[in-house]
C-alpha cells in the first residue's frame, strides 16, 4: 500500500500489518485502515515524521536523502539509487530506535509502552533507546540522551570525505564500515558509557533543553571517538551542511537552490516543505466505472440524491486516486459527476462524464432541484482553462494537493488577505484528521481545503501562524458559511479517495 517505503512501521511480526512508512527522501505515510485508535495514530504520525527529522538534520541522513532525490531527478540514476538503498540499509536500526523513542517522548513513555505491548519489535526499539543513558539516568532526560546519541551515530566524521568527493562520483563502495550508523550504535552500546552520563547529567542540571542536547551530543561523540569512530562536532554541523549544498549545486543547481541554511534550528538544511510531506492513505485505489451523460434526467437518476458532486480534475489526478478503465479514453481535463456504489463486494467509484464545456452553474441548472457541489484540486486549477471555467462560480471547493505552506506564503507575499479556519474531522475508520480551510480575497469564489493527520496539519498551521502572525487571519466563519458544502465534499472524498497528500501526482 505504501510504494517506496524505505522505513516501514508495522505490528505483528511475520503477519505484519503496515501502519505507516517513510520513503527516506522526504515524505511519510499513515495507513488509516490499520491504525486502531487516536492514541496509536498519534504515535504512528509522530514516529513517521521523526524519521524525516533525523534524515533531514544529520550529515549521513542528508547524503542518503539527496542521493535518492538526485537519482529520481536523473542524476546518475542507477549509481545514486544504489547508494541511497545501501545507506538506508545501514541506518535502519538507528532510525527505528530514534523515531520510536522520541515519539514516546511526545505521547508519554508509559502510554507508548502500553501501545507497543503487542509489538515486541518496536517495544524493543523503545527499550534500546531508553537504555542509552545508562541505568541510573533520570527518566526525564532519557529521551534527550537518546536523541543526542542517535544523531551522533548519524554524523560520522568520514562523511566529510564522501561529500568532498561529490555526487558526481559517489558510489556504494565508497561507504566504508566506519560510516554505518547501525555499526556505530552497536559500538556505542558496547562501550558502557554510563558513569560518564551520570556525571554529565548531574552537571547540566536545569540548563536549557538545547544546551542539554548539545552537551549530550558531545559526550556521545567523545565515547565514539574513544571507540575509534570519530564524529562531526556539534559546532561543525553548519560547515558540513554548507559543503553538502555546494556538492549538490555541482550536479543540480535547481535542487541546491531549495536547500536553505537554517542555523537557528533543526533541520540544518531545510527545503521549506517539510510540513507538507505527510500522506494519509485511506485505502487502496478503487476501480472506476465511467459513463457518458447525455441528459439531465439520466444524471439525476444515476448521480443525484441529497446532493451531487461535480468534479473538474486533471486526468492524472484521477489516475492517482482511482483505477481508471482503459476505455473510454479520458481527456486531459475531466468534467464529471462523482459518486460511489457497491453492494457486498468492493466499492466502485462512478464517474459520469459531463458534456464538454459545462460550468458549475450549468451543471446546477441541468440537475435542479438536486443541489450540486463543485470540486477541483489545486494542481488542476493551474490549468488556465479550468480556472476560466470555474472562476465565476461560488463556492468552488479546491482540495489542496500541492504544498500548502508554499502557497500560503506566496499569497501573503503578494499582498492578498488570507483567512484560515482549522477544525478536527471524524475521518474514515475513526481516524483523527484535521481540516485547514483557506480563503483568499483575490480568489473570492474558491474555498481551499487541506486535509491531513492531526499531527502533520496542526504543526503545519502553527508554523504558518508563527511565520505570518496577524497577516494570516483566523476566521471560523469561513467554514460556518459553507458548512453544508464542505461536509458534502469531504463525504465524497472520504468515500472514494486513495490518498490525501500535497504531492500533486508524483
Amino acid at each position: 500500500m505504501i510504494a517506496g517505503a524505505a522505513f516501514a512501521c508495522s505490528r505483528g511480526g511475520l503477519a505484519s500489518v503496515l501502519l505507516g512508512g517513510y520513503d527516506g527522501t522526504g515524505s511519510w505515510s499513515l495507513v488509516t485502515a490499520n491504525v486502531h485508535d487516536p492514541d496509536e495514530q498519534m504515535l504512528v504520525e509522530t514516529h513517521e515524521g521523526l524519521h524525516h527529522e533525523l534524515q533531514a538534520s544529520t550529515a549521513f541522513g542528508l547524503v542518503a536523502s539527496l542521493s535518492g532525490q538526485l537519482a529520481g531527478r536523473g542524476v546518475r540514476r542507477f549509481a545514486l539509487r544504489e547508494t541511497f538503498r545501501e545507506m538506508v540499509d545501514r541506518s535502519q536500526r538507528v532510525h527505528e530506535v530514534f523515531a520510536t523513542t522520541l515519539a514516546a517522548g511526545v505521547v508519554g513513555v508509559e502510554p507508548a509502552r502500553r501501545l507497543l505491548a503487542d509489538n515486541p519489535e518496536y517495544g524493543g526499539h523503545l527499550a534500546a533507546g531508553l537504555r542509552l543513558a545508562g541505568p541510573s539516568a533520570p527518566e526525564a532526560l532519557r529521551v534527550t540522551v537518546a536523541a543526542a546519541v542517535l544523531r551522533c551515530c548519524m554524523a560520522p566524521a568520514a562523511i566529510a570525505t564522501v561529500i568532498d568527493r561529490g555526487f558526481g562520483g559517489l558510489r556504494r563502495v565508497d561507504l566504508t564500515a566506519d560510516l554505518a550508523p547501525d555499526a556505530r550504535l552497536a559500538r556505542f552500546e558496547a562501550a558502557d558509557p554510563a558513569p560518564a552520563w551520570d556525571r554529565l547529567l548531574h552537571e547540566v542540571g536545569e540548563a536549557p533543553a538545547e544546551d542539554v542536547l548539545r552537551a549530550c551530543y558531545e559526550q556521545a561523540r567523545h565515547t565514539l571517538d574513544r571507540a575509534g569512530l570519530p564524529s562531526i562536532a556539534w559546532a561543525e554541523q553548519l560547515e558540513v551542511a554548507e559543503a553538502l549544498r555546494a556538492a549538490v549545486d555541482e550536479v543540480d543547481s535547481e535542487l541546491a537552490g531549495r536547500l536553505n541554511i537554517v542555523a537557528e534550528r533543526r533541520p540544518v538544511l531545510d527545503d521549506g516543505l517539510e510540513y507538507d510531506r505527510q500522506k494519509v492513505v485511506l485505502r487502496e485505489r478503487l476501480p472506476a466505472q465511467v459513463t457518458e451523460l447525455t441528459d439531465p434526467r439520466q444524471a439525476r437518476e444515476s448521480f443525484g440524491g441529497a446532493f451531487a458532486c461535480a468534479v473538474w480534475m486533471s486526468r492524472a489526478v484521477l489516475a492517482k486516486q482511482f483505477r481508471l478503465p482503459a476505455q473510454p479514453a479520458l481527456p486531459d481535463l475531466v468534467g464529471a459527476l462523482l459518486t460511489t456504489s457497491g453492494h457486498g463486494g468492493e466499492p466502485v467509484v462512478r464517474l459520469g462524464l459531463l458534456p464538454d464545456g459545462m460550468t458549475p452553474g450549468a451543471v446546477q441548472a441541468w440537475l435542479s432541484p438536486v443541489p450540486v457541489v463543485a470540486l477541483t484540486t489545486h494542481l488542476t486549477l493551474f490549468d488556465q482553462a479550468v480556472d476560466a471555467r470555474l472562476r465565476q462560480a461560488r463556492p468552488v471547493f479546491v482540495l489542496m494537493d500541492l504544498p500548502i505552506a508554499w502557497h500560503v506564503d506566496d499569497w501573503i507575499r503578494q499582498g492578498a488577505t488570507v483567512r484560515l479556519a482549522l477544525v478536527p474531522l471524524d475521518g474514515p475508520a475513526g481516524i483523527e484528521l484535521w481540516l485547514a480551510a483557506f480563503t483568499v480575497d483575490r480568489r473570492p469564489g474558491m474555498r481551499f481545503l487541506g486535509v491531513g493527520g492531526k499531527v502533520g496539519m496542526s504543526v503545519l498551521v502553527e508554523r504558518l501562524r508563527q511565520r505570518h502572525g496577524e497577516r494570516l487571519l483566523i476566521d471560523g466563519e469561513i467554514l460556518r458559511r459553507d458548512a453544508a458544502g464542505v461536509n458534502a465534499v469531504l463525504t465524497r472524498v472520504f468515500d472514494t479517495w486513495h490518498v490525501l497528500d500535497q504531492d500533486a501526482v508524483e
